[in-house]
Parts: C-alpha cells; structure tokens; sequence
C-alpha cells in the first residue's frame, strides 16, 4: 500500500511540474506527543516506580500503534470528502482522463492534492480548523461526563475515580498561589449565554456570583442551575428576561430585587456568538502552554528575587549536589506525594 502511494504522488508531482500546472500539495502529519519521548526511558522509569510487567507492556503497545492515527486519519478525510462531494474544493486533474486526485493516506500521514486556488486554501484552512474545534469540543465534552466540567475543579481530590491528569490540572488550580495566579488571567465573556450558569457562575465579574451575593432570591428561584441563555428569550425588541420564583416576594425582598435587576440589565445578552473564555496573558486572547508558562515563571522570579537561589549556584559544590539542593527547596523532587 505505501508503494501504491509513493507512486500515485509520484505522478501526479511529475505531471505538474513537467506541464506547469499549479498543484497545491499540503501534507499532514499527526506527531504524537510521545513520539519525541525516549521509550526506554520511560519503560525504566515506570519499572523503577513499581508498575508491573504486564501494565509495561500495554503502556508500549499503546506507544507503538499506529491506531490512534489512523482513526484521526478518518474523521479528518471524512471531513474533505463532505466538503469534496459538495464541490467546496477541486482536487487535481491528472492525465488525458482527468482522474481526480484529492486524498493519499497511509497510517498517520495525509496528502492533500488541490488545484492551485485561493479558494481550495480557504476550504483546507476551514476544514482543518473545524476539525481542530471539533476535537476540543469533543474532550470538553468526555470531561464534563466523567468530572462534571470545569466547575468541579475546586472539588476535593477523588484519586480512586480521577485521572491522573485531572488530579493534577485539579492540584494547580486549587494551589493557593498558582491557582489565584491562573483565574486572574481568565476573563468571562458572555455573549448568547450558552455555556454560563445564570446564578452559580461569576459571569458579571465583581466578588462572587449571583448566588453568594443574592442567595435569599437563589433559594425562592424556580430557574437553578440553568445557563443564562434559558433566563429569558429575544423579542422583536431584543433579549428580555423572563424570571420565575417559587413564591411571591416579600416586601422587605423588593429592595433586594431591585438590586439584583439593575446587575443583570447592564449587561446585553448577544446571540450571534457564543460564550467564550479570554486569556488575559496573550494578546490574542487564546490559551497557550507557553503564555500559562510565563505567567508562572513570572510569579516564582518575583518570589524568588531576594537572591537567595542566586547563592546557592555560587557555592562551590558539585552541580548535583546544587541541582539536588534548589528541587528539594522548591519541593521538585520525585517523591511519592508529587508523583
């Protein structure tokens, strides 16, 4: 099969370069995170660590499959052959019969074959980002089913039904330092009111939610745990909202309500887009491991600035023993409580 492909690209390279025909060849390739990790390595350290043999052996063979990819592979060329049958692109034309050559697969690896246009650009960049909203949106998805979502991440550690990974995104955001650190660069932005609860979320900013500020009214509140886009509906003179309690209000709750009016009107709610998260620390608004990074390393250079790391490298001692000696101070060392 991968001789069958290498000739296919062969010719269809040939032709277009030896008729001058503009041909767009755009490969993707799915590298995995592991793919740059030493696996013997992590094979020694995993025994080291006292995992058995036969839970060594599935963790290779996981490492060394190529299924992941090749299942990846097919929703990404379900997505053009969509976009192909609706003729949002042309694939090129090849030989006297024109055979049209769109898609090359084999294992992990795809080549796009297009006429040159700007056209077929535009519809390989939306298609690919499609599928990159698609699989974002799909992981948020497992973990609002297994976790509840992002709201539970100041929940108490439950290690016997957590990931390992959702343990530890749990310890970051609930460190006291770090964790303040990280809500501080994240901005609510509410639009059509999609992805926000109405009263536990702080989706109007301040000190707390709907809820801790007016919770007399949460508690006679017929709508709880509902986002906000289920608060109201838009009339031909824009969004209104439409609240419903259990009971009738009290006189000494009307001042309270008043209150609680004027919070929730200044804000308009948007249909045309929906509920986003702003990352304060990029420009451009979008998370990013390296933006999330600096902003801690920012953070520990400031705690850090008395100068009493810098001694620590000027004393004469063997590099290890110094290497060894600033984990054990910031406590990063391998120890069972941090792995």
């Amino acid at each position: 099969m991968l001789h069958s492909v290498l000739l296919i690209a062969n010719e269809v390279v040939e032709e277009a370069k030896r008729c001058h025909k503009p041909c767009i060849v755009f490969k993707v390739d799915y590298e995995k995170a592991y793919d740059s990790v030493s696996w013997e390595f992590l094979t020694y350290m995993m025994s080291r660590m006292g995992f058995c043999s036969k839970w060594i052996k599935w963790i290779e063979g996981c490492l060394k499959s190529a299924y992941v990819s090749v299942l990846v592979n097919e929703a990404l060329n379900g997505l053009m052959s969509q976009a192909q049958a609706q003729r949002l692109y042309k694939g090129f034309l090849v030989g006297s019969n024109k055979v049209e050559i769109s898609t090359l697969q084999y294992v992990d690896d795809t080549i796009f074959f297009r006429e040159a246009t700007m056209e077929n650009v535009r519809a390989i960049k939306a298609m690919l980002r499609a599928f990159e909203l698609h699989q974002g949106e799909l992981w948020g998805r497992v973990l609002e089913s297994k976790y509840g979502g992002w709201r539970n991440l100041d929940d108490a550690l439950r290690v016997s039904r957590e990931s390992i990974w959702w343990r530890d995104l749990k310890l970051v955001t609930q460190h006291p330092q770090h964790g303040h650190i990280l809500n501080n660069s994240t901005l609510w932005k509410v639009n059509c009111g999609d992805k926000f609860e109405f009263w536990e979320d702080n989706w109007l900013g301040g000190a707390g939610s709907l809820l801790d500020k007016y919770l007399r009214l949460y508690t006679i509140s017929s709508q709880q745990n509902q986002i906000i886009q289920h608060m109201g509906t838009v009339k031909d003179s824009g969004w209104e909202w439409e609240f419903r309690w259990r009971r009738t209000m009290f006189d000494n709750e009307l001042d309270m309500a008043i209150s609680f009016l004027k919070d929730v009107e200044s804000h308009n709610i948007q249909q045309q887009e929906r509920d986003q998260w702003v990352w304060m620390a990029d420009s451009n608004g979008q998370y990013s491991i390296r933006s999330a990074y600096n902003v801690l390393r920012e953070d520990i250079a400031e705690e850090i600035h008395d100068g009493a790391y810098e001694e620590l490298w000027k004393l004469k001692v063997p590099t290890k023993i110094a290497t060894f000696a600033w984990r054990l101070f910031r406590d990063r060392l391998p120890t069972k409580t941090n792995l």
